[in-house]
């Protein structure tokens, strides 16, 4: 019974989940691979920045800084 009761609230929790991170820009990074699930955070947008940079600070311009002042 309980089982029963509970898998609607399984499917409302992981519909949200899923929404966030389709909104946060991260569900493109986790894949499925051989049955694993793998994670490039090079195809997670909340690093686009970093990633097209590649890690070096110094070169981001001051505009697209400024996008994450605010």
């Amino acid at each position: 019974m309980f089982r029963f009761a509970s898998r609607p609230d399984y499917y409302n929790r992981m519909t949200i989940f899923g929404a966030q991170m389709r909104g946060d820009g991260c569900f493109e990074a986790h894949s499925i691979v051989d049955g694993q699930l793998v994670y490039d955070w090079t195809k997670d947008k909340r690093f686009d920045i970093f990633a097209k940079y590649k890690g070096d600070i110094s070169k981001v311009p001051t505009s697209e800084q400024n996008k994450f002042r605010q």
